[in-house]
């Protein structure tokens, strides 16, 4: 593997586990939390007001959206660790 290659796998293996770290301590309450609170809000709201459904749908979709690019995140520096760690392998056994 050269240089470059080494580099960028530490960095998002770095950044990954910054996202997780972050996404455990902070991200992950706020979600369970607002999903708690935009379930409840859809349940008390009027079948027939369609801009507070909209508003509600609107927003589960962002959290969505956020929570699987946090997640991505997470992946990619696992999978670069993962990659690393099997470099460092290969290496060690020749």
């Amino acid at each position: 593997m050269d240089e470059i290659s080494r580099s960028k796998l530490l960095e998002e293996s770095a950044k990954g586990r910054r996202a997780e770290a972050m996404y455990k301590e902070f991200l992950e309450p706020f979600f369970k939390n607002k999903e708690e609170v935009l379930i409840e809000a859809f349940r008390k709201v009027s079948v027939t007001d369609s801009n507070a459904l909209t508003n509600i749908r609107m927003q589960f979709k962002a959290l969505d959206a956020l929570n699987d690019e946090m997640k991505s995140f997470i992946q990619t520096g696992k999978l670069a660790s993962t990659t690393l760690l099997t470099q460092k392998e290969e290496t060690d056994d020749n």
